[in-house]
């Protein structure tokens, strides 16, 4: 999904050499309606002016929503909750599934340190929590300490569902060519089957006729002995005793 805004042109696209040696998970933020309550950026950039676009876009709409924007080469996931607004901005290489598994730690984490306040006290209260936007930005990018999931374990368990995912794919194309072999065999067999059926046709049709013929030749060969048996009864081949015999 997209998202249209205007950005300086010195924006996200001048950060991408700075951001390549920095964490997948670039900044994050926390906000109810469009008022933002806590933020933390790993690195300089205009990432505040585009995610308070995207605030003020999502937060008049209503009911709770997990959504990706795509913007200047970067993906920007929110999580809504009753209100509340959790928003990471990443690498799009990153994916989607710890993006989203981040943003349910920071919302976990808000709602045990602030309930469901709409107002944050800046003593002790944003500075507060971006420390720990921080710390659970570093975890999930793997550069810190985790108290909480491991983030290399469900890599792992991502490679895995992976692999698991790409033997179906492996099985269901090999069920296709099989299937299709199965075609292609069963093809075969009709074609077989129709040459067979022709072949028994035109043999059949052959030896029909070479039944005529012969019938043919053994009633000539009966009639030239009849003849041959009554020219020797009748005086010769022109039958003169039993011609004139007769007459």
């Amino acid at each position: 999904l997209a998202f249209a805004a205007t950005a300086p042109a010195s924006g996200l696209g001048e950060r991408a050499v700075t951001i390549a040696d920095s964490m997948p998970i670039i900044y994050a933020v926390v906000a109810r309606g469009s008022r933002v309550l806590s933020e933390y950026a790993g690195t300089s950039g205009n990432f505040a002016t585009v995610s308070r676009k995207i605030i003020e876009k999502v937060h008049r709409e209503p009911g709770d929503a997990r959504r990706s924007y795509e913007y200047d080469e970067h993906m920007f996931h929110l999580l809504v909750d009753d209100g509340l607004i959790f928003m990471c901005m990443c690498e799009p290489d990153f994916g989607r599934v710890l993006p989203f598994q981040f943003l349910a730690e920071i919302r976990k984490r808000w709602r045990n340190s602030h309930g469901d306040s709409s107002t944050v006290s800046f003593a002790g209260g944003a500075d507060a929590f971006e420390s720990t936007l921080q710390e659970q930005m570093a975890v999930f990018s793997g550069k810190g300490k985790a108290d909480g999931p491991d983030v290399e374990q469900m890599q792992g368990q991502l490679n895995q569902i992976k692999s698991v995912m790409v033997d179906n794919i492996d099985k269901v194309l090999d069920r296709g060519e099989k299937i299709n072999l199965l075609v292609d065999k069963s093809d075969n067999l009709h074609q077989q089957a129709f040459k067979f059926s022709k072949a028994s046709t035109n043999f059949r049709r052959q030896m029909w006729w070479k039944n005529v013929r012969i019938m043919a030749i053994l009633g000539a060969g009966v009639l030239v002995i009849i003849y041959m048996m009554a020219a020797a009864s009748c005086g010769g081949l022109t039958l003169p005793k039993c011609v004139g015999s007769s007459s």
